[in-house]
């Protein structure tokens, strides 16, 4: 049994972009961002850093609605856009190796539904 070295990352909270912004994905660490919106808005979530990763993604202030294009989609059904419409929407996802290449998989979101 081979044995890999593995990271002990702790939680950093990132930075809100702001619109059309890219969330900053922390390179050793866990991450939470805390979303809030004057009208409707968009912001970019870029590949995650490490297999394992975790990014929690929640709504504070909601002015419309917030779409978060997710990079190498979001799902096994290849959906790419999560879309906040209301505050204290939350999205987790996990950081996976799919075909060689790193991709983030939504793992719960509340309300259901909010990938499409």
């Amino acid at each position: 049994m081979a044995i890999k070295s593995v990271r002990m990352p702790g939680l950093v909270e990132v930075s809100d972009p702001g619109n059309a912004g890219a969330i900053t994905v922390p390179d050793h660490h866990n991450m939470v961002c805390i979303l809030t919106s004057a009208g409707v808005e968009a912001r970019n979530m870029p590949i995650p850093a490490f297999v394992g990763q975790v990014c929690v993604l929640s709504v504070d202030a909601h002015g419309g609605n917030i779409v978060v294009n997710v990079a190498g989609n979001g799902n096994v059904a290849n959906a790419d856009e999560i879309t906040f419409t209301a505050a204290s929407q939350t999205a987790r996802m996990v950081g996976v190796k799919l075909a060689g290449a790193l991709r983030w998989r939504l793992t719960t979101t509340d309300p259901a539904g909010l990938l499409a």
